[in-house]
């Protein structure tokens, strides 16, 4: 600042040597013609004269006639001085209009060659005073206007600073949409997951029917091995009758030829007798029980014969009684290997759709995990569209305030800030467009995983009621059990517990057995029913606990009451 305005200082003191010069050069010539009387004398500068006045312009219209007049007799001597002022007038800057005009109007008319020319140096002096007087109110309206310029700089300094904060805060704003588009790009990951969540699910509902199938499968090979054991046993009962059948009737001869042969040895036993003890016979009398001992010998050899044939018939019944029995053993074993193999099957069946409740269990927690995931993000989109919405008015309301300043901006700075203002717009547009894209398709896959829902919940409804219905026909036909004609119980059709493992081949009475399998089936219906209501299950468990905590407390704290004396 001091520098510019030593500069003006120096141009304005060019300016009056400049003037001075021109000054002298007139009165110069004019002097060729008439030189006034006026002693030589050294004076000094004319700076040294016309600084005063520049310093203080007001001086000038109050100093007195005779400092007037002396100092216009020192300029008079200064300008009849013949030095060269050639070299000053060179190094002088170019006059202002102000200057030009005044010298303009300052030069008088050429005289004519004949006519003599009277100067007034008050009046001369009085013009240079005024010129400069004028130059240094030019001087302070320049020091007027560079002070507005500095002002308006450090306004626009500071507009330009606020405007760096607003585009600091709009790449901050930007950076957030960024991370939303990140967070719509998770979005996207998260359908992925979705579909295949639906593919796994699609994936155990097809192990979940082939499961099904197995087990339908599974029953009625179960229930075939029960029809064979049924006509096994119907064949092992029928061959047990035809054997008893056998054994009575072999008893039946052998009683029959023992009384044969019993009154055979009486008879010979009597004629023996009457041979030995008896009168001597006559011929008459011996033809006579000739006969009947030929009678009686025929019919005991038709009897040994007959023995001899039920003998062997009994022991042909005998051996082929004992191999059927061996037969139906074999077969009994046979089938109970079976249905213990499809008892193992059962079992595995049984674990495999246990092992795909779980998973179902698992995706139906990862779902909602997601369902969350996409709440959130949901709250984010709303957030990003209200910041949206609120950084459109900023710019509205900017593009507002900054109509008033665009008129004192430069023109290179209004362009820029309308170009910078149509990138926002068309950046915003751009982001509410993506912004509606991903709302739209949230909406979809939101539809898509709410109907993937609820068919997982259908599927899940048909599975219990499928386990109901087969515990309560396995129940059933558990109860409809036949009875083997030795005295064992037939197999009952109960898809689980320990009753018809271990009750086969017991010695157990057929009340205590019904007991058991009324237990067994009862402790089956409690256990499906508690599996399926978890409540029920932890307030059972929560009472036990009490019970028992509270059992322990009175058995091992609470001292017994004293016996009445």
């Amino acid at each position: 600042m001091v520098s510019w305005v030593s500069d003006w200082a120096e141009k304005g003191g060019s300016l009056l040597n400049s003037l001075d010069n021109q000054v002298a050069s007139f009165l110069k010539n004019d002097s060729t013609l008439s030189p006034p009387p006026v002693p030589q004398r050294k004076i000094t500068p004319p700076t040294a004269v016309v600084k005063p006045s520049a310093n203080n312009p007001s001086l000038t219209s109050e100093m007195k006639p005779a400092e007037i007049g002396a100092t216009d007799a020192e300029l008079l001597d200064f300008l009849n001085d013949p030095t060269p002022v050639e070299k000053e007038a060179s190094a002088v800057t170019p006059v202002t209009s102000t200057g030009r005009s005044t010298l303009a109007s300052f030069q008088p008319p050429k005289a004519s060659p004949g006519q003599p020319q009277c100067v007034d140096p008050v009046t001369e002096n009085r013009l240079l005073h005024n010129e400069v007087a004028s130059l240094n109110q030019e001087i302070a309206n320049l020091v007027k206007r560079n002070r507005r310029a500095e002002q308006e700089s450090q306004f626009r300094m500071r507009e330009v600073e606020s405007l760096r904060v607003h585009v600091q805060s709009l790449q901050d704003r930007l950076k957030e949409v960024q991370r939303i588009r990140s967070a719509s790009g998770d979005i996207g990951s998260n359908t992925q997951t979705v579909r295949k969540l639906e593919s796994q699910v699609k994936k155990l509902t097809a192990t979940l029917d082939q499961t099904k199938q197995a087990l339908t499968e599974s029953e009625s090979k179960a229930s075939e091995t029960l029809k064979l054991v049924d006509i096994s046993a119907g064949r092992i009962e029928q061959l047990q009758q035809e054997v008893s059948c056998a054994v009575r009737s072999l008893t039946a001869y052998k009683e029959k030829a023992a009384a044969v042969l019993a009154d055979k040895e009486k008879v010979i036993s009597d004629l023996r007798q009457q041979i030995s003890g008896g009168p001597p016979t006559s011929p008459s009398t011996e033809d006579a029980s000739a006969p009947d001992v030929a009678a009686v010998q025929a019919e005991l050899q038709h009897l040994r014969e007959e023995t001899l044939s039920l003998r062997q018939e009994a022991d042909k019944r005998l051996l082929a009684a004992t191999e059927m029995e061996e037969q139906a053993f074999e077969e009994h074993a046979s089938l109970r290997r079976t249905i213990g193999l499809l008892e193992q099957q059962l079992q595995r069946e049984k674990e495999l759709r246990n092992e795909a409740d779980a998973e179902i269990l698992d995706l139906q927690r990862r779902l909602g995990s997601e369902e969350q995931r996409v709440a959130r993000v949901k709250t984010d989109l709303q957030s990003a569209e209200a910041e949206l919405a609120r950084m459109r008015r900023v710019l509205a309301e900017g593009g507002g305030g900054g109509g008033g300043s665009a008129s004192a901006s430069p023109v290179a700075s209004s362009r820029n800030g309308a170009a910078a203002s149509s990138a926002d717009a068309e950046q915003i547009l751009a982001m509410e467009a993506r912004i509606r894209q991903l709302s739209d398709s949230l909406v979809t896959k939101q539809d898509a995983l709410d109907a993937t829902l609820a068919q997982n919940h259908n599927l899940k409804i048909r599975l219990d009621r499928l386990e109901a219905e087969s515990d309560a026909r396995l129940l059933t036909d558990g109860r409809s059990g036949a009875t083997f004609p030795g005295g064992g119980s037939q197999l009952p059709q109960m898809s689980h517990g320990f009753a018809r493992l271990h009750l086969i081949d017991t010695s157990l009475p057929s009340w205590v057995r019904s007991i058991v399998v009324s237990l067994d089936a009862f402790m089956i219906r409690l256990v499906a029913h508690l599996r399926r209501r978890p409540l029920i299950r932890l307030l059972l468990i929560v009472y036990l606990f009490l019970f028992h905590v509270w059992l322990f407390l009175g058995l091992f704290f609470l001292t017994p009451s004293p016996p009445p004396q």
